[in-house]
């Protein structure tokens, strides 16, 4: 008796083995892909979470935030001892168990020119979904700090400042929470902040930020305007008047509110996108709405929330609490959340900032 034998797989019924796996593999992917994608935004939250922490410890020793910029002493055996411009994330290396980088800044280790080695690379500071970083050297960050309402800058003003309100170089407590601290300004505290610590932006991301300091420091004995990643831009994310008229200065009329440009992910990756050091000079009267040929145009619009998490940005705010805030936030809120005191920020004395604070009433 003949066994009949087992035939072979028919061409058509491999090809139609390969065509479902190619579909469940089709649809498998977006779940793992978005499985990453939700376990990187978590490691992003607990970064912004660690420097929430970080800093209420700060605010528990000092009784006021850190600036955005601040002189640190460096005891190197100079006499006298050079003061360092550096970053608040500089200031709060001991509050997120980095005291070893800490110390070894202030005794000029590392972070001068004369330094053997450069500031480190920090995974704290960098955001997993920050695809631009490239590599793990040099002081990379993605993150950036509320610096309140955009301030002019008037290079015949001592060391090139910024100005704030009323032609003065100090930023106001109802303003923002982290300020220029180089330049004096006032120490913002927890009573200052009047329209909620929950609801007042302290940190966010910017896939548009630099480092997390100057890498050499600039000297605070230096110009001041010469230090780029320890600006108000570099450091910091800023609000623009909502309702400017004026075309002298950054924002001409035809882009007035700057919203989408200036809010969140408003032209991400448009502004710098070789990640190159941020222009001296924030001053800017080119148009806005028109992307730029070179990152040193318009960068003052590039200090804003952005990231490459989909639909928003990951939020600390001054309470210690994370939030995911999305990028469709009207402009008008977004302004307000930054404010400490929104009904107490005064109104700047230049330009396109003359008009009045925003008004909650008028939402």
């Amino acid at each position: 008796m003949n066994t009949p034998r087992r035939q072979a797989f028919t061409l058509v019924e491999l090809l139609v083995v390969i065509t479902i796996i190619g579909m469940l593999v089709a649809l498998l992917l977006p779940a793992v892909n978005a499985a990453r994608e939700a376990a990187r935004a978590t490691t992003c939250s607990n970064n912004l979470r660690n420097f929430g922490q970080a800093t209420q410890a700060y605010v528990t020793s000092k009784e006021y935030f850190p600036g955005y910029r601040q002189a640190l002493t460096i005891q190197n055996g100079a006499v006298p001892p050079p003061k360092a411009i550096v970053t608040w994330q500089i200031a709060l290396l001991p509050n997120v168990d980095r005291n070893d980088i800490y110390q070894s800044i202030t005794s000029g280790a590392i972070g001068l020119s004369t330094s053997a080695k450069p500031l480190p690379y920090l995974e704290l500071s960098v955001c997993p979904s920050d695809n631009t970083v490239s590599g793990r050297t040099n002081p990379w960050t993605s993150y950036v700090a509320n610096c309140g309402r955009l301030d002019k800058y008037v290079s015949t003003n001592p060391a090139g400042v910024y100005l704030a309100e009323n032609n003065s170089a100090l930023e106001t407590e109802a303003n923002g929470i982290l300020h220029d601290r180089v330049l004096g300004n006032k120490k913002v505290s927890l009573s200052d902040i009047k329209d909620g610590a929950n609801t007042t932006f302290l940190f966010t991301e910017n896939v548009d930020a630099y480092f997390y300091a100057d890498s050499p420091f600039v000297l605070a004995t230096a110009n001041a305007d010469t230090a780029v990643n320890s600006t108000e831009r570099g450091a910091g994310f800023v609000w623009w008047d909502t309702s400017a008229t004026s075309t002298t200065g950054a924002v001409p009329t035809s882009q007035s509110p700057p919203f989408p440009v200036a809010g969140i992910n408003g032209a991400r990756g448009d502004y710098d996108p070789g990640r190159v050091s941020w222009p001296s000079s924030p001053s800017d009267t080119s148009n806005p709405a028109v992307p730029p040929a070179s990152p040193t145009v318009n960068s003052n619009f590039a200090a804003r929330p952005a990231s490459n998490h989909p639909g928003g940005v990951q939020a600390c705010f001054a309470g210690g609490n994370i939030r995911f805030i999305k990028d469709d936030i009207d402009y008008r809120v977004y302004c307000l959340l930054m404010t400490p005191n929104g009904v107490k920020a005064p109104a700047k004395s230049v330009g396109w900032q003359k008009n009045l604070p925003l008004d909650e009433g008028s939402l």
